[in-house]
């Protein structure tokens, strides 16, 4: 969140990219929990948190074309 802080929202991109294949390795492990030392759930909560960042970077990256269409329109009228 501090990268879309600072104006990179194509980095944040790359790495809610990076974050979505690492959840779908993750899915993929099937294996007892003892084994995996409760995996099944710490996948759950990677799920959450990348479905939250993804609803992050929508509204930065949505808020970040309105305030450029915005900027443009001003100039146009000046």
């Amino acid at each position: 969140m501090d990268i879309l802080r600072h104006g990179y929202s194509e980095e944040a991109e790359r790495l809610l990219g990076y974050m979505d294949e690492i959840y779908a390795v993750l899915v993929t492990m099937d294996y007892p929990d003892g084994l995996t030392n409760n995996l099944r759930r710490q996948t759950d909560l990677v799920r959450g948190i990348v479905e939250k960042t993804r609803g992050d970077v929508t509204l930065a990256l949505r808020s970040q074309h309105l305030e450029q269409a915005m900027v443009e329109l001003q100039k146009r009228l000046l």
